[in-house]
């Protein structure tokens, strides 16, 4: 998915499907780039800082993703 796909989707989608494909979006990111932090991953178009936070909470609600390492340099990792 490219970053046009993702501002259609967003444009388009209905609100389940928009968080699904965000939802897979982010867990794509963070599998390729396990240290991404939310402020690198709020630059995606079309989400914010509290919404990119909301979906890691509801994330690591479903045990989709965890917390790895310490407070300071933490990263999510993605559960397979």
């Amino acid at each position: 998915m490219n970053e046009k796909d993702f501002e259609l989707i967003l444009k388009t989608g209905d609100a389940e499907k928009t968080r699904k494909k965000i939802m897979d979006k982010l867990i794509g990111l963070m599998k390729n780039t396990p240290e991404i932090t939310r402020g690198e991953l709020a630059e995606m178009p079309g989400i914010t800082v509290k919404g990119i936070e909301w979906n890691l909470n509801n994330l690591k609600e479903k045990g989709i993703i965890k917390r790895v390492g310490p407070a300071k340099g933490v990263h999510r990792g993605v559960i397979e």
